[in-house]
């Protein structure tokens, strides 16, 4: 076959590729094949053909032999990508999507389809490369910014997540979609850095979305969720039976309404919950786990426990299929926190306090009274609750601490170096304590996660008070098994790993008192239910505030609260809580073993 009659077929061939005839064409490049069995481009038009007539197989080894012959030929590259989407090659495609190699070679629409395979898995941190290169290529497509916002969004990067939902927005302005998950977006963003602009906006949002599609069940929840953070419970449930009437398999509104409802929940809706999670649906895995967590918490106000610890262990059970909590890393990182903020290093680098600071800093396990607690100090009128703030965690996930996240020295530690890492955080974590309120003398921040940030947080406020709660080790360790806490926090999906996360806290916080005793304080979440009176004196001894009688109404303060105590800590004070773990005695082997 000369090279001209070869170029004519070549020609032909693609155009009934293009008249959607596969397999005519397919004859053709087979032919072709016989006399040019090394040429990439007729390869790589043959590999094209067998994928559209249903023989992926094929198709792969062809494209595979192309990148043999032509590596450059980033063409067949993109379009092998696009064949092991639909070929479901999980494995292969994780190895690629962190791949500059394979990235770079990507075009807009491979770069879309790995994007949406890995979305549609919720592998959100593989389809975050490959939706940012599409957008490269294709900055004004709408649904390209607004899946990688929701991408981001899902892992927990919620800034990075506003500047594609706002894109999005302004491609398709109309879109009550992009306006709904823009506002859940800009939610987060005030709970971390308490602009309150961003919650005007999202109430703008979410009521605008109303008026563009007022039967969008989606956009009247969130407006349910709004009055649930306000402690507007029997508003948010109007809201939520609203979507039930014409949803009524609408997992995160009966979640929702089983939530707030908690101590009256009736039995049909119960019932309703349990049939939405035994169908196959189209939810998430982090919507039936917080689905499963609801219905335990109903139960267990009903006091059917063994139903109630079911519920409970499903919902973990969920999402340990998907993560895993390593113990080894876990202790090295204590240790070498530990290490790290040796006494020796303390007594060499940390200034001593010349006169209080503005925050306090409420730290301990999860579920310990650290919202109480928040909650009952920002009744008095010089204190502002600031709820968690996710600030000096953040930083040291971003390499921005005084250690990195392996809880080694983050850089050479001197005393100039440690100067000016700490007036950077200072300075930035000032500006968060102003937009809670500047005019008030402190502002609480009680991100219970903090325990493992003393070290560094002590250097940048070392006249700030610390509150330690602490509560009955079983009862925390239930409450933690009970709840649907983030993706990071893999420790509580599993008994055994809750055990050894909180001996792990223990040890270190002991190691704090060591090198921090006289600032922190230890509270007892059993004194402030039993005596809160007596304990809100002794804990504004140890703030050296003024006491205030209205440190005893704080329920007359709202705000909004997005945490798992919201429902609890709108309540008047109840005791039940203590002890509770008696109730779940014979399910919890791993807990007791440990104590």
């Amino acid at each position: 076959m000369t090279p001209e009659k070869a170029s004519a077929l070549m020609q032909d061939a693609i155009k009934l590729q293009q008249q959607g005839q596969h397999q005519q064409a397919l004859d053709i490049y087979e032919e072709m094949r016989r006399h040019y069995p090394k040429h990439p481009d007729l390869l790589h038009n043959l590999a094209l053909a067998y994928a559209f007539v249903g023989q992926p197989a094929v198709a792969e080894r062809l494209f595979l032999r192309v990148l043999e012959l032509a590596p450059k030929l980033t063409q067949a590259r993109s379009n092998l990508v696009k064949l092991w989407t639909k070929m479901d090659r999980l494995q292969t495609l994780r190895e690629i999507a962190h791949d500059e190699y394979w990235v770079l070679a990507l075009d807009e629409a491979s770069g879309a389809a790995l994007g949406a395979y890995f979305f549609a898995r919720e592998d959100y941190s593989d389809a975050i490369p490959a939706l940012l290169k599409s957008i490269d290529i294709a900055p004004k497509r709408a649904d390209l910014q607004h899946m990688l916002g929701r991408a981001l969004y899902r892992s927990n990067y919620a800034e990075d997540a506003e500047s594609h939902f706002r894109s999005a927005l302004m491609l398709e302005p109309q879109d009550p979609r992009i306006m709904i998950e823009l506002a859940q977006c800009l939610f987060s963003i005030y709970l971390r850095f308490k602009n309150k602009k961003c919650l005007i906006e999202r109430r703008e949002l979410v009521e605008k979305a109303i008026l563009l599609a007022p039967d969008d069940v989606h956009i009247r929840h969130e407006l349910g969720l709004i009055y649930e953070e306000d402690g507007d419970f029997e508003k948010a449930k109007d809201f939520f039976r609203e979507v039930l009437s014409s949803a009524p398999d609408f997992l995160p509104s009966l979640t929702h309404l089983a939530s707030v409802s908690r101590a009256d929940a009736p039995e049909a809706l119960l019932a309703e919950l349990e049939g939405a999670l035994e169908k196959e649906s189209s939810f998430s895995y982090q919507e039936r786990c917080r689905a499963y967590q609801a219905l335990g918490k109903c139960y267990d106000v009903k006091r059917n426990y063994d139903k109630a610890f079911e519920c409970f262990q499903s919902g973990n059970e969920i999402a340990a299929e998907i993560f895993s909590f390593n113990q080894s890393d876990h202790e090295n990182y204590i240790q070498n926190l530990m290490d790290t903020y040796s006494s020796d290093a303390i007594e060499q680098f940390w200034p001593k306090a010349t006169a209080p600071d503005k925050p306090i800093f409420i730290v301990g396990m999860p579920r310990s009274g650290t919202t109480l607690l928040e909650y009952m100090l920002s009744g008095h009128p010089e204190i502002e609750g600031a709820g968690e703030v996710p600030f000096f965690i953040g930083r040291e996930r971003l390499g921005k601490s005084f250690h990195t996240t392996d809880g080694k020295p983050g850089f050479d530690w001197t005393e100039k170096s440690l100067s000016e890492a700490s007036s950077d955080l200072r300075n930035r974590f000032d500006a968060i304590l102003d937009e809670v309120d500047a005019s008030v003398a402190h502002v609480v921040d009680k991100m219970p996660f903090n325990f493992t940030q003393l070290g560094a947080m002590a250097h940048v406020y070392p006249g700030a008070k610390i509150i330690h709660c602490k509560r009955n080790k079983l009862d925390v360790c239930l409450s933690c098994f009970s709840e649907s806490f983030s993706d990071g926090h893999t420790w509580s999906l599993r008994l055994k790993d809750i055990a050894f996360y909180y001996a792990q806290y223990e040890k270190l916080m002991e190691h704090w008192k060591q090198v921090f005793g006289c600032q922190i304080y230890d509270l007892e979440y059993g004194n402030l239910v039993e005596n809160p009176e007596a304990t809100l004196q002794d804990i504004a001894r140890f703030l050296d505030i003024d006491w205030s009688d209205e440190l005893l109404s704080y329920a007359a303060k709202k705000r909004s609260i997005r945490t798992p105590s919201n429902w609890q800590v709108r309540q008047p004070i109840y005791k039940t809580s203590q002890e509770r773990w008696r109730h779940y005695e014979q399910h919890l082997g791993p807990l007791l073993n440990e104590s």
